[in-house]
């Protein structure tokens, strides 16, 4: 019985796996082809809406870089958007790791007034959708004169409540000693959180910093709303805006943009699920 168990659970996640995988391996082998090409079956599978059966293409006729060579180099604004996405992804995780893992130290390991009153209001935050957000946020943005300006899309993210929940549901769970001892041996509490409490946290900071990169690299609703300067844009909105033409070598410049992230996850995936399961038990 337990063996028929394990054989569907396994066939089940297969099957998901498989779907789920399909279309990134297909836009991969799609990179290898010429531009030209892929625009006549662009074309083709726009025609499906006519009734036409397109047949799927699960090779190329002619393998090439040119998708590739037109991203990076005939493109001029592919690689301005993707340092775009770069610096508002770093800025805001950095500043979001610091103040957010703060503020986790603070509510976590001290006995502060309102401090699990706090920490609902930071969980409210968290479980709040967006488009809740977006108005208020347009509106002080637009009152300090930073509508259309890069920091109209860092200063959001970085005081997000994210961190602040991912860190202290993993603080918790260390000793509260662990700071006293410190004390003790002549530290203050910034020596304690630097030196004992975040090195502990490797977990959790993997965990925040990785989920974190996923959101602010795939931003989308804050710069359409935020900025009107298309070369402020991040990459993510450039992809699905028709107005940047790639000419056919879509498929290369989504393999690029997919690269970061993948490479991410894969490096730190064990410290990613630890970070995940810890702070769900809590």
């Amino acid at each position: 019985m337990n063996k028929q168990r394990s054989f569907l659970t396994a066939l089940i996640a297969s099957v998901i796996i498989t779907i789920i995988l399909f279309p990134l391996c297909m836009v991969f082998i799609y990179s290898f082809e010429l531009p030209r090409n892929m625009i006549v079956y662009t074309n083709a599978m726009e025609d499906a809406r006519l009734k036409k059966i397109v047949p799927v293409k699960f090779s190329v006729e002619n393998i090439s870089m040119d998708q590739y060579h037109t991203v990076l180099i005939q493109q001029t604004w592919y690689l301005r958007l993707y340092l775009n996405s770069a610096i508002y992804s770093v800025v805001i995780i950095s500043a979001q790791m610091l103040f957010g893992s703060l503020v986790a130290f603070s509510i976590s390991c001290f006995d502060i007034k309102f401090k699990n009153s706090l920490y609902i209001v930071y969980a409210v935050l968290m479980l709040m959708p967006f488009q809740v957000l977006i108005v208020p946020n347009f509106f002080i943005l637009r009152w300090i004169n930073l509508i259309n300006t890069p920091l109209a899309l860092m200063l959001p993210g970085i005081f997000g409540p994210f961190t602040v929940f991912i860190m202290r549901q993993y603080m918790i769970t260390l000793p509260r000693s662990l700071v006293e001892a410190t004390a003790i041996d002549g530290g203050d509490y910034l020596a304690a959180y630097r030196y004992v409490i975040m090195p502990m946290c490797k977990p959790s900071i993997v965990a925040s910093i990785t989920l974190l990169f996923s959101d602010t690299w795939n931003m989308i609703e804050q710069p359409l709303v935020l900025v009107q300067n298309r070369m402020l844009y991040p990459l993510s909105l450039a992809l699905v805006d028709s107005t940047f033409s790639l000419g056919g070598s879509q498929y290369a410049a989504i393999i690029l943009f997919a690269l970061p992230p993948l490479l991410l996850y894969i490096y730190f995936h064990e410290d990613l699920i630890l970070g995940i399961q810890i702070c769900d038990l809590k």
